[in-house]
Order: structure tokens, then sequence, then C-alpha cells
């Protein structure tokens, strides 16, 4: 049966769920890789009544990240801040993973550039996400740019980051 499923049920027999309970539904959806089951125990929080968090935003954008469906993990990520829910690195670094794996690097780019703005710390991961989808973009020079901007941003670059910029290099043909 499916949590979506099981959650009807929660409400068919009047056990009252909550947030914790949503939240772990929408993880075992992200886990076995049903992100639109996902999305609709999501939407079911605010039809509850109930106060969507950090952990219930991040854990719906998360779901989208593993198929590359952007256009719902930045639509999550809107209602994120548009609720005041308070965000954090991982929510945003899911978001950039999701776009980069949809192979819309400007736009993980921009989610990039919106971090420094909420003042939230550019990591690693963020950034090999977006160098790895460069990569797959044949945008060597981009790759290169986004190296530049984790060294101004003191983030640390991995072998992920190497090897990801070298092979755009190479497939550009330099």
């Amino acid at each position: 049966r499916s949590a979506l499923n099981l959650c009807s049920d929660m409400t068919r027999i009047q056990v009252e769920s909550n947030v914790i309970t949503l939240n772990a539904a929408t993880n075992a959806c992200r886990k076995g890789g049903i992100w639109e089951t996902a999305l609709q125990v999501f939407a079911l929080m605010t039809q509850s009544g109930l106060q969507r968090n950090t952990i219930s935003c991040g854990t719906a954008i998360s779901a989208c990240e593993e198929p590359g469906e952007w256009k719902q993990a930045l639509q999550v990520l809107s209602v994120l801040t548009q609720s005041k829910v308070e965000s954090n690195t991982i929510v945003y670094g899911a978001a950039i993973s999701a776009c980069a794996r949809g192979e819309e690097w400007e736009k993980a780019m921009q989610l990039l550039s919106g971090m420094e703005k909420v003042r939230l710390e550019t990591n690693t991961i963020a950034c090999n996400a977006i160098i790895s989808s460069l990569e797959k973009g044949s945008e060597s020079e981009n790759a290169l740019l986004l190296m530049d901007v984790m060294k101004m941003r003191r983030v640390r670059c991995d072998t992920i980051t190497f090897n990801a910029a070298i092979s755009a290099r190479c497939k550009s043909g330099e």
C-alpha cells in the first residue's frame, strides 16, 4: 500500500495525522523513488491544515532531486520561501541537484546565487552538482568559472569537482 493510502486510512478511521507522520510518509515515498506521491503527501499537509516545516519542504524537494524534476523542486522551494519557513543549505542543495540533474544548470546557478542572498553558505556538494551538469552540457568555461567562485567563497574543491571540470574541458575539445 502506498504512503498516500495509509495517510488516507488515518483520516478515514479518525486517527489525527500530524507534520511528523506526513514527513515520514513523504520520506518513505522519496526513498521509494515515487516523487509524485511524495508531492501529494506534501500537499496533504496544507489540506489537513498543518504547518509545513523545513523538513517537510526539504524532503519534498529531495524526492524531486533524483529524477531531476526541477520544476517541482522549485515549486516546493517557492512554497518554503512564501510561507517564511526557515531554509538551509541542505534544502537549497537538493533543489540545485534537481536542477542540475534536469540539465537546467542556469537555474541551478541562480539558486546558488540565491543562497548567498539568504545568507546560506555555499557547499561543495551543491557546486559539484552544477559542475557535473555543466560537464554534461559541454560548458567548460562555466565549469571553470564556478570553480573560481568556489575558491573565492572558500568552498573546497574535491576530486569530483576536478574530474567534472576536466571532463568538461575534454568534451569541448580543450
